[in-house]
């Protein structure tokens, strides 16, 4: 690779942290060092904006992507920030409302729940959790949820969290065609009835392109780090993609690395192996 600097991005969930805000000492360890390295070390989550503490995570960081690459950000500035077009939202709201499929919409500041269907998705939002939160993280998840009467006239949607599907990830791409991308949930990795749905120009790829092209930064210089679906594409983007040991088999298929989980530090042993620390 050419410089030896290099600009490292980490999916938050079942990568840096555990599902339940845990983190493992020697990650807390390798994102110092790797600070101290002098590397570019970069968020790139599928939380929307208000959902992000970065205080509340191991590590100093550069920028984040938020939303799958909705935002960029670079130092506190946004370089990058795509919406889903009303029409598209309104399409979106006809197909999954005829297919009985329910879901909130994420922003950047904000995160709506429909009226009609608050109480099915708060009911759901706490299903899919196998465990307790400490209460810092569950006040982060809460910041900016509101209720709103229509999705029809929003015009700052981001991204789609959708809950109750009866279809799997195919058929319900089919449905809704070429301009958008579906991911499971990183919740809930081996189950089909909870997803993300986003713009296909939206991925968290595009973002890393994005914050690269801004610092300057050769794409051969990137690494990514992730465990879910919704991390695949930067996993392959990247020039080296690591995969969480917790990853899905289907995840660490798109890797070049497979490290150890997120529990025992897997960030640490995967930038030991590769001289980045």
């Amino acid at each position: 690779m050419g410089s030896e600097r290099k600009a490292l991005f980490f999916d938050i969930d079942g990568t840096i942290s555990d599902f339940d805000g845990t983190v493992s000492p020697l990650t807390v360890e390798a994102l110092k060092l790797a600070k101290e390295k002098g590397h570019y070390l970069f968020v790139c989550t599928g939380r929307p904006k208000c959902h992000v503490d970065l205080s509340l995570l191991p590590g100093e960081y550069d920028g984040m992507i938020s939303c799958a690459g909705a935002l960029v950000e670079y130092q506190g500035k946004r370089i990058k920030d795509l919406v889903i077009p009303k029409k598209d939202l309104i399409r979106l709201d006809d197909i999954l409302k005829k297919e009985g499929i329910y879901y909130l919409v994420q922003c950047a500041d904000r995160v709506a729940y429909e009226e009609a269907d608050e109480q099915k998705i708060r009911e759901a939002m706490v299903a899919r959790r196998m465990f307790s939160l400490p209460p810092e993280l569950a006040e982060v998840l809460e910041r900016g949820n509101m209720t709103v009467k229509s999705y029809r006239d929003m015009e700052d949607a981001e991204k789609i969290m959708y809950f109750g599907s009866k279809l799997s990830v195919d058929e319900l791409a089919a449905l809704l065609g070429p301009d958008f991308s579906i991911a499971l949930s990183s919740m809930e990795p081996s189950g089909t009835t909870k997803g993300e749905i986003a713009l296909s120009t939206m991925t968290k790829s595009l973002g890393m392109e994005t914050m690269l092209q801004h610092i300057g930064v050769a794409r051969e210089d990137s690494f990514a780090f992730g465990d879910s679906m919704n991390d695949m594409d930067m996993l392959e983007y990247a020039q080296v993609g690591v995969a969480m040991g917790n990853a899905a088999d289907y995840v660490k298929a798109s890797a070049d690395y497979v490290t150890r989980s997120v529990a025992e530090g897997g960030i640490y042993e995967a930038m030991k192996h590769w001289g980045l620390i």
